[in-house]
């Protein structure tokens, strides 16, 4: 279906030379009836195009050439039967050649590929359209004399004032590429409101041509209505590379943010085929630091809004926004609503977390558990706390019970106490219970509000052969929470042992993980840290009690029974590596979705 329009196109294409062979054998009235019939292919392949969202690289191609080969091939037809005088012919015919000239030296000295269509041009176009309809008209004897030298007329003066202001605006715009860029910035200087980026003074990049993409100015599919920045895959599977901006003036240290809207086609993988990227520059025009991924977006109706705050390096004086399209041979991906302003630095976003190292022994209910839980938490990290962890089942340990005996519904016994103890203290809690549901008996972490409210919950996934044999059915999900101070996420145990769980959790956006855990590996509990780049907190038995930060360090640590791991994390600092940057957004676009790891087997 999403052919149709292109398929129009093909046969509007197809109409052209019926039509001037009508034409110069006389057959006026059939003439207008196919120019016609091409004019309701026009209208329908324009309208399917945007309105369906069937626009394709080969239609930004047809259309106009389809559009030319009609309007060319009725000129020259009217000119040999001397319906119209040739210089007029020579006239229609000198514009296009003059706007075709023009872009080609537009796109090497700016590459811009094209001019954006005008308002001065679009009604020239339809000026011709209906100077050939009143010239068959009257040949026809449909329409009185006077119709064919008004048309003639108004074709000459609409042809010579879109030619004269293409080649004015192409003039502009070889001279004020650096000029759009600074009076961008001086207007962003003088309103609150962020800056449109243009789509003058964009250029492509590519690394060479072999893998350049093509990129035009799309007036089909836009946001804004005033044109988009369009990508095209170019049927080019090494395709990698797409529209570059540069902006001056940039402060040192200053913090910004960028945002841009796209809407994709094609585009089997989104999160690391388009690259939306920020790359600073010093005065020299050098790299300075690392580039800075784009890698939050959220989708806003048929468009996908994407945008970064970030501080510039300390010593860079400009940037390169890049818009880049990678490896997507069939996708297109139009931008528009670019932006780019200075912002005021956030504020910290400090959440202070403690964590509990406690085994109780020799209790007699999970109801006793939970009382010395609460206990040592009063005891050994009073004062104001956003998140308490408490370890794996904390309802089960020291009891000489089974799993089963222990289990309850959630909510239930043991979230009510918790809730009533988050309430008193202000705080959130996670903490590990057994959950009964129907038949099934789940290793649970339950997560409570400061109200005492449950506020989620997650049922451990990778359950050991242990607490498959006693019972335990394993979850299925890998939910995150929005809390007052950040997005977490929650593991059990032996989730440790594997790296998509704690992947799953970064990319859903946790800037932590809470980590119950009766005991595990602190090699690979430290290597979910670091490659996910987020704050990992365990409260264990077997294993440690700690804070650790998205570098892989301590930052406490609970070393006796009874204490508490404390520490106030900031959850808006940035952990960068010297040489590779941010590398939280960097694997966010980087990450291969498309690879796909195959399921465990092995061959004898």
């Amino acid at each position: 279906m999403r052919h149709i329009p292109n398929l129009l196109c093909l046969a509007r294409l197809g109409l052209a030379p019926f039509c001037a062979v009508a034409i110069v054998r006389g057959e006026y009235r059939l003439s207008l009836a196919l120019f016609f019939l091409a004019g309701i292919t026009d209208f329908f392949d324009g309208y399917l195009a945007r309105r369906m969202s069937w626009a394709s690289v080969w239609g930004a191609y047809l259309d106009p050439l389809a559009d030319k080969a009609l309007m060319a091939a009725a000129y020259v037809a009217m000119g040999v039967a001397h319906l119209a005088p040739w210089w007029l012919v020579a006239l229609v015919f000198g514009r296009d050649l003059a706007i075709l000239l023009g872009a080609a030296v537009l796109y090497r000295r700016v590459k811009q590929p094209g001019f954006p269509p005008s308002v001065t041009g679009k009604i020239s176009t339809g000026v011709q359209i209906g100077s050939a309809v009143a010239i068959l008209g009257v040949a026809a004897e449909l329409l009185p004399l006077w119709f064919a030298p008004l048309g003639i007329v108004c074709t000459a003066a609409g042809t010579l004032a879109s030619g004269i202001e293409y080649m004015l605006r192409g003039w502009r715009m070889i001279r004020s590429v650096n000029l759009a860029i600074l009076l961008s910035l001086f207007s962003a200087a003088l309103s609150s409101e962020p800056v449109r980026i243009e789509t003058s003074g964009w250029k492509l990049w590519s690394h060479r041509p072999a893998t350049a993409p093509r990129v035009y100015v799309d007036e089909t599919v836009t946001r804004s209505g005033k044109g988009s920045l369009a990508v095209s895959g170019n049927n080019n599977a090494s395709v990698h590379g797409g529209w570059e901006y540069a902006v001056r003036d940039i402060k040192p240290n200053a913090w910004y943010r960028f945002t841009a809207y796209c809407r994709t086609q094609g585009v089997a993988h989104p999160t690391w085929q388009i690259l939306p990227r920020l790359d600073w520059q010093d005065a020299r025009g050098k790299r300075s630091g690392q580039p800075e991924y784009v890698y939050q977006a959220r989708e806003e109706g048929n468009w996908s809004r994407t945008w970064l705050e970030v501080r510039a390096p300390e010593n860079a004086a400009g940037v390169v926004l890049q818009l880049y399209l990678s490896h997507a041979p069939a996708g297109i991906v139009w931008w528009d609503d670019v932006s780019f302003e200075e912002i005021a630095p956030p504020a910290d976003r400090k959440a202070r977390v403690a964590a509990i190292n406690l085994r109780p022994d020799r209790t007699q209910s999970r109801e006793e558990n939970i009382e010395r839980f609460l206990r040592a938490a009063d005891q050994s990290a009073p004062g104001r706390l956003d998140m308490i962890l408490f370890p794996e089942g904390m309802t089960v340990v020291g009891t000489g019970r089974s799993y089963v005996d222990v289990s309850e519904p959630v909510p239930g016994p043991s979230t009510a106490a918790l809730g009533d103890y988050a309430r008193r203290r202000n705080s959130w809690i996670v903490a590990g219970i057994y959950e009964a549901e129907g038949g099934a008996v789940y290793n649970t972490a339950v997560l409570i509000d400061r109200q005492g409210r449950l506020a989620g919950k997650y049922r451990k996934v990778y359950l050991p052969r242990e607490e498959y044999e006693r019972g335990l059915t394993p979850g299925n999900t890998f939910p995150v929470f929005d809390t007052d101070f950040g997005r977490v996420g929650i593991m059990i145990c032996y989730d440790v042992f594997f790296s998509d769980p704690a992947k799953a959790l970064a990319a859903l956006g946790a800037e932590v993980i809470l980590l119950p855990i009766w005991g595990g590996d602190e090699t690979l509990a430290k290597a979910r840290a670091i490659e996910n780049r987020i704050f990992l907190v365990t409260s264990g038995y077997d294993h440690p009690t700690y804070i650790m930060d998205p570098d892989g360090e301590r930052l406490s640590i609970a070393q006796e029974r009874g204490t508490a791991a404390v520490y106030t994390i900031d959850l808006n600092r940035r952990y960068t590596h010297p040489h590779l940057g941010d590398m939280r957004g960097r694997r966010m676009k980087e990450q291969r979705t498309d690879v796909v790891i195959p399921p465990p087997r092995v061959d004898r």
